[in-house]
């Protein structure tokens, strides 16, 4: 857009818009009344007073001579003769409007009747006792009889030409102000949906004519370059913690590796209890090495976002009893298999199964009998309800779990409650969320978008 010189003020743009509305329209009439004068000075159209100086002249003469004829009496004159006890006795051509009014000026001697547009009369008693009555108009006659037959009144006409005349006036003035407005509040929404579009890395540019203008599209091109470097820093920010996590996890392989090793061969040297200590030793190595992949493939999940495939349910929900049932048997606890619903839905299935197989550990952790599993399609939703009868979920952790590295155990040193944030971080990609509760024991609800594709 080009530039539209010096901004002003909003209230400089109002006022000039009054400014000029009202020397245009001041323009307008002067331009109006000359063109009157100019018919007038024609002789189209005489002047206002014309019938009022000649309703002097005729009741002059008439009052001189007792007599009335209506000869040669002009058409912008009207009269009513009445007799001696106000009857009707001859009129020129009135309506009955006028008539009305002509009686009610000899009745109440007034030389003025009417509210909107007001008759003017002169009374002049004849000789006999009768009464002549001249009614006029003061506005300006034409000049001849026929146009005053045949064309609308002129000074009606005038003043209605004239009203038109202004309102057009402000009409147009108002929309080229407006105009100039809605250009200028169209640069300060391309500024809005260029930010609202998150196309950070584009200049907002454009220039106004109203310095309040100026100063929000100044103010939205702080607010892109403020959110610019904030989104620039908190994306170097995460890509760094990427890097730094998936260098740990690859550092942490190499003294695994060592252990593994090393017990391996104490597990193939060692008899008895030591045998027995060394294949702990490989087994807790192992899960430690398994829980260190998952790590990593966690973070490239969430770096590269997960991929939706079609899962029958009855597989998922057959596998995750599976996993149930594993986890509850070393510490003979009793697991409450989740009936199989029917169909399938498009899942990230890997960052689920995960999460569900998170939850499922939590609670063996702290049931004292019982774990269960159930899961059903509720509008448009999956649900995943893991319960234990354990003795539940304390006040800070219904506040805080969910979120990284807290944990109740914390100061054991136990574990860093990657578990339930791992499956809430999957609820919200998946569209749903995590909901911890008591219930007679714990009971964690996962919860997530489902697509069905195909029923049976």
């Amino acid at each position: 857009m080009e530039g539209t010189g010096r901004p002003v003020r909003l209230t400089a743009v109002f006022f000039r818009y009054l400014v000029t509305t009202g020397a245009l329209m001041l323009v307008i009439v002067l331009l109006w009344w000359a063109a009157l004068l100019s018919v007038m000075a024609a002789g189209w159209v005489l002047p206002a007073s014309t019938a009022a100086l000649e309703a002097r002249e005729v009741a002059q003469h008439c009052g001189e001579t007792g007599r009335f004829s209506p000869e040669g009496l002009p058409h912008y004159l009207r009269w009513v003769r009445f007799g001696s006890t106000n009857e009707l006795v001859d009129s020129s051509e009135i309506t009955g409007r006028q008539l009305r009014l002509a009686r009610a000026a000899l009745e109440e001697g007034g030389c003025s009747q009417g509210f909107w547009y007001t008759q003017y009369h002169r009374l002049i008693a004849l000789d006999g006792g009768d009464m002549l009555v001249l009614q006029y108009d003061y506005a300006a006659p034409y000049a001849q009889e026929d146009w005053a037959r045949t064309l609308p009144d002129f000074q009606t006409a005038m003043l209605l030409l004239l009203a038109a005349l202004l309102l057009l006036t402000a009409v147009m003035n108002t929309r080229r102000c407006v105009g100039r407005v809605r250009r200028d509040l169209c640069v300060l929404t391309a500024a809005t949906q260029t930010v609202a579009r998150q196309e950070l890395n584009v200049p907002i540019a454009g220039e106004t004519g109203i310095l309040e203008l100026e100063q929000a599209i100044g103010a939205m091109e702080r607010l892109r370059t403020s959110l610019a470097d904030s989104l620039g820093r908190q994306w170097r920010m995460e890509a760094e913690r990427q890097e730094e996590l998936s260098a740990l996890a690859h550092d942490i392989k190499t003294p695994l590796a060592v252990i593994l090793g090393n017990a391996e061969l104490l597990e193939e040297e060692q008899q008895g209890a030591a045998q027995r200590k060394a294949a702990a030793i490989v087994h807790a190595a192992g899960q430690i090495e398994a829980y260190v992949e998952r790590l990593r493939a966690l973070e490239t999940a969430e770096a590269r976002g997960g991929q939706a495939e079609p899962v029958p349910l009855p597989e998922l929900v057959q596998r995750l009893n599976r996993m149930g049932e594993g986890l509850c048997a070393p510490g003979s606890l009793r697991f409450e298999a989740s009936p199989q619903p029917e169909g399938s839905a498009l899942l990230e299935r890997e960052a689920l199964e995960r999460a569900v197989l998170n939850l499922l550990h939590n609670a063996v952790r702290f049931a004292r009998s019982r774990v269960s599993l159930s899961v059903c399609c509720r509008e448009g939703m999956l649900v995943f309800a893991v319960r234990d009868d354990g003795p539940g979920f304390s006040a800070q952790a219904l506040e805080c779990a969910g979120r990284g590295m807290y944990t109740e155990e914390a100061q054991c040193g136990s574990h860093l409650g990657l578990g339930l944030c791992t499956a809430a971080r999957t609820a919200r990609r998946s569209g749903g969320t995590l909901l911890l509760q008591n219930d007679a024991g714990a009971c964690a609800c996962l919860t997530v978008k489902a697509q069905i594709v195909r029923g049976k």
